[in-house]
């Protein structure tokens, strides 16, 4: 994964290439933290490409959806605004706008998926719900060495609150996975 990444920072690779490689780098650390994956949009030919980028347990059993976000921008933060798609199931307004991670996308997008989200009061905070995150993977981050950061996301898909809830250093995460699956 270190090769990967040095060939991602070196700007000769896609967006949808720093995307695959942002989405493999966050299911590494998911399962680092104690998530378990249970389904991951892989984007590959025969995936019905429902735009839920990732599924989890974590250890208290609560289930996520994970939307990722990569960059290669170091001052960049995820804009939750940015990623409205059209709704129109389980009680959404048909034709209206909602972003990704908000109740009505969950729940939309989850119809397809491993774990169902069956309807809109069955996303969010609480240990019985579905919940969202946003995690943003940046490939240089200011100190050159990467960051993952994961966000809250609210009822609307909006970041919820000003800081993320949990920061990591990407070159530790892929040193980790190196490390465990003896890649060099």
């Amino acid at each position: 994964m270190r090769a990967q990444l040095a060939d991602l920072r070196s700007g000769s690779r896609t967006n949808k290439e720093v995307g695959d490689f942002a989405e493999a780098v966050t299911a590494v650390l998911l399962g680092i933290v104690g998530h378990t994956v249970i389904d991951q949009h892989t984007g590959e030919k025969g995936d019905d490409n429902r735009g839920l980028d990732l599924e989890t347990m974590d250890a208290d059993g609560k289930l996520w959806t994970i939307e990722v976000k990569g960059t290669r921008r170091s001052k960049s933060a995820p804009l939750g605004g940015r990623y409205t798609l059209g709704a129109d199931h389980d009680g959404a307004v048909p034709g209206a706008k909602y972003r990704q991670g908000g109740i009505h996308y969950t729940v939309d997008r989850s119809a397809r998926a491993h774990a169902v989200a069956e309807s809109m009061e069955s996303v969010g905070p609480a240990a019985d719900q579905m919940g969202s995150l946003l995690v943003r993977v940046n490939l240089h981050g200011p100190d050159g060495r990467g960051t993952i950061s994961v966000w809250d996301v609210d009822a609307d898909g909006n970041r919820a609150g000003p800081s993320a809830r949990e920061t990591y250093v990407l070159d530790d995460v892929v040193a980790a996975f190196d490390r465990e699956t003896g890649s060099l």
